[in-house]
């Protein structure tokens, strides 16, 4: 487990220069492009594209949440001004063109195998558009749906996840830690599909209103198999995380270094890395991108 505050000023260097470039950024720098996901459904994403010889990364936002989400946004335009190709998409969680976050409230029936399709989709896209070398980078449940597309899905033209305050399902408000998985697998076989209200990471108290099946899709990845994706993952994984983060357990960093991803701690940050901690994670996302050879666990 490497420490940010450990480590040598080579990462601290740019944190003037970073803080210049973020001032000097004009919204409105990104392309928005648009993908029909699946038939009838389009989704949208924010396209920058940066120097050819380096990776292109895709961002991807939190549960519920858009590209539009500070944390995921921020380091979008900072590692833009550095260079580098991003593309932010928003999953469309079958809302054609969705620009809002969605309540805990709304009625959900999006599935997590639908979000890793559309993941694949941006994946092709930039494939497409002449991209070769591809870094997947998620923040909170952006990451468990990262791993999940690489334990599920072949890796193709992707090199290497880094997951941001990767959550620990099974901590804190709305945790799963108490579904009965069987139960709901036969639930979810119930051809009539009623909607019901459920439990679902922060979405707390049975506010969550979905079918069972499309509920299960996300039930399923329990912390074991989100460790069980990560130690088979076939790219490096790094993990960041701050050492204020407390949506997750202590024991998490330390499970998520033994199914083999690389953590780095970021002293003081919290699970959004605002305020100062910005421009820390944009080095350290920028120091990964820049590595020949990336800091990984037993890949």
């Amino acid at each position: 487990m490497q420490d940010y505050k450990k480590k040598p000023s080579r990462l601290r260097r740019g944190l003037a220069g970073g803080v210049l470039a973020l001032l000097c950024w004009s919204a409105g720098a990104a392309e928005e492009v648009s993908l029909e996901v699946q038939p009838g459904l389009t989704a949208t994403a924010h396209y920058q594209p940066g120097e050819a010889d380096r990776p292109a990364v895709l961002l991807l936002h939190g549960f519920l949440q858009t590209r539009e989400f500070h944390t995921v946004a921020r380091l979008a335009e900072s590692l833009s001004i550095a260079g580098v190709t991003t593309l932010a998409p928003t999953l469309s969680l079958n809302v054609p063109h969705r620009r809002a976050v969605l309540s805990c409230e709304a009625v959900h029936t999006h599935t997590m195998d639908q979000a890793l399709d559309e993941i694949g989709a941006w994946i092709d896209w930039l494939q497409g558009v002449g991209h070769k070398d591809i870094v997947l980078l998620g923040h909170s449940y952006g990451g468990v749906q990262l791993a999940a597309y690489l334990g599920t899905r072949p890796a193709g033209p992707v090199s290497r996840l880094i997951a941001v305050s990767l959550v620990d399902v099974e901590h804190g408000v709305g945790a799963s830690v108490h579904v009965d998985l069987r139960r709901v697998r036969r639930e979810a076989e119930d051809p009539s599909q009623a909607l019901r209200p459920y439990t679902l990471h922060y979405c707390a108290n049975d506010s969550y209103v979905t079918t069972a099946r499309a509920y299960y899709s996300y039930v399923r990845w329990s912390r074991s198999a989100i460790l069980a994706a990560l130690r088979e993952l076939p790219v490096p994984a790094v993990a960041v995380k701050g050492s204020a983060d407390h949506r997750m357990g202590s024991s998490w960093a330390g499970l998520v270094a033994e199914a083999g991803a690389a953590v780095v701690m970021v002293d003081g940050a919290n699970h959004f890395f605002d305020a100062r901690h910005e421009v820390p994670l944009h080095d350290i996302v920028v120091e990964l991108l820049e590595a020949r050879d990336a800091p990984h666990g037993r890949h």
